[in-house]
C-alpha cells in the first residue's frame, strides 16, 4: 500500500492534544503504582542500554512484574507531557540501539511513543524486521482514528502480557 498524503493540518494539533490529555489521564490513575516502581527502583544494579532478554539479571521478582505489566513504561508520560514523545508512534529506543537499514530509519520522522502496532501486535514475540515494517506502516499511514484504535488495543495487550518480557 503506497503511503498515505501528509496528515491534515489539524492532525497535529488534535494528536498533541490527545496526548497531553491521555498523560494526564494515565500520571493521575496510575499515581499509586509509582509509589511501588519508586520502591524497588533501587534494586537495579547495572546499568546500561535496555534490552530483552527473559532472564534480565537487573530485574527483581517485583520489577519482572513491573515489566510484565509495562508498568515501567509509566514514567513515559513525562516525555508526553514535554512533548519530546507521543501516546502513539513508533517505539523509543536507546541510541545504541538505533542502528538501522535503508528505509528503517524513517521511523525517526515522527515522535517516539508509548504504543504502536508492534506494541499490541505482540511484542517479544515478533522479529525486529516486521517490528520496522510496524513502525513503518504507521509512519505512512498514520491518522487520528488509527491511534485512538491502537490505543484501545493497548490495554487488552498489556493486561494480556502477549510477548511482554
Amino acid at each position: 500500500m503506497p503511503p498515505a498524503s501528509e496528515p491534515h493540518r489539524g492532525f497535529f494539533a488534535i494528536k498533541r492534544a490527545m496526548d497531553v490529555v491521555g498523560a494526564m489521564v494515565v500520571l493521575i490513575l496510575t499515581a499509586p503504582i509509582w509509589i511501588v516502581a519508586i520502591l524497588v527502583l533501587h534494586l537495579n544494579t547495572t546499568g546500561g542500554p535496555a534490552f530483552k532478554h527473559p532472564q534480565d539479571p537487573r530485574l527483581t521478582r517485583i520489577g519482572k512484574w513491573l515489566r510484565a505489566y509495562s508498568i515501567d513504561e509509566l514514567p513515559q508520560a513525562w516525555n508526553i507531557l514535554r512533548g519530546d514523545m507521543a501516546l502513539v508512534g513508533p517505539r523509543a529506543l536507546p541510541i545504541v540501539e538505533n542502528v538501522y537499514e535503508g528505509r528503517q530509519a524513517e521511523r525517526l520522522s515522527v515522535p517516539p511513543g508509548l504504543t504502536c502496532t508492534w506494541q499490541v501486535s505482540g511484542r517479544s514475540e515478533i522479529t525486529f524486521d516486521r517490528w520496522m515494517e510496524m513502525d513503518l506502516e504507521y509512519v505512512d499511514h498514520r491518522t487520528i482514528w488509527r491511534d485512538i484504535v491502537l490505543l484501545a488495543r493497548t490495554p487488552l495487550a498489556v493486561l494480556g502480557r502477549r510477548g511482554a518480557m
